[in-house]
């Protein structure tokens, strides 16, 4: 079990607008936690942010549907090839350093701020 703490759980459309803009750094083992109310094909781009991330979308089983990586002030916009009900943005590498991979399932501790993954192996995912 790989335990992640959150900054912060984002579930209003100001705050996701805002995520980790102008943050100078982001602690190890800790994310930012974006929540939707349905699926959506999420979409992220990195104006005035910093920090190298890993976004880490989550589909509405709870699994993890895709892993990428976003570029310090890119205007780039990232979409989610699958639809996700949460994305999580973490420090880039954090993801493969503590082996979280597609399929992983992902529950949410709000009274400790804690995003909680355990391993699941053996998914395969397909668009459609």
């Amino acid at each position: 079990m790989i335990k992640l703490h959150l900054l912060n759980i984002l579930t209003e459309h100001v705050g996701q607008t805002r995520g980790l803009m102008y943050k100078r750094q982001l602690p190890p083992n800790t994310g930012m936690l974006f929540v939707y109310d349905q699926p959506l094909y999420l979409g992220f781009w990195m104006k005035n942010t910093s920090i190298p991330l890993d976004l880490i979308f989550i589909g509405p089983d709870n699994r993890i549907n895709e892993i990428t990586s976003l570029e310090p002030f890119s205007l780039e916009r990232v979409e989610s090839r699958f639809p996700s009900v949460m994305a999580l943005e973490t420090n880039r590498g954090t993801a493969d350093r503590l082996g979280i991979t597609v399929g992983d399932i992902v529950s949410v501790d709000e009274v400790w701020s804690l995003l909680v993954v355990e391993k699941y192996e053996d998914v395969e995912l397909s668009i459609g």
